[in-house]
């Protein structure tokens, strides 16, 4: 009778039968700072409803961001006369009330805010738009 030895597997380890094949799958998961294993859920199927719905979001955002483009252009090609008398700012509120200016200065200051505001939008449409999930 022959002597028959057995590995002991080390702990951390496993035993493998050479003559079995080992599959590993890929996994998304990830380990939480308290050691727990987090599995990210399986992505929805949306329904054709639901797919027409976000493809009308998608469509909304974009037309806000080309209006917005749009609106930066014009102010782009904003002329300010060397006179300085040339160019009129009114604003009027919902109640009526008007402001009216034709100081350079002024006029300059506040189609530089409207700019940069815009400028603002524009780059949060494009970052809503590039992070949209269908």
């Amino acid at each position: 009778m022959k002597n028959q030895t057995t590995a002991e597997p080390v702990q951390g380890t496993a035993a493998v039968n050479p003559s079995q094949k080992l599959t590993v799958e890929k996994s998304n998961a990830k380990v939480t700072p308290s050691g727990k294993i987090d599995e990210p859920t399986p992505k929805q199927v949306l329904t054709v409803q639901q797919r027409k719905a976000k493809q009308e979001e998608l469509s909304y955002l974009c037309e806000k961001h080309e209006k917005f483009v749009e609106s930066q252009r014009k102010l782009e090609n904003f002329k300010f006369s060397s006179d300085g008398h040339s160019q009129r700012l009114n604003m009027r509120d919902a109640d009526g009330n008007s402001f009216e200016t034709s100081n350079p200065l002024i006029i300059k200051s506040v189609i530089g805010q409207i700019t940069d505001e815009i400028k603002k939008q524009v780059v949060e449409f494009e970052n809503q738009i590039i992070a949209f999930q269908i």
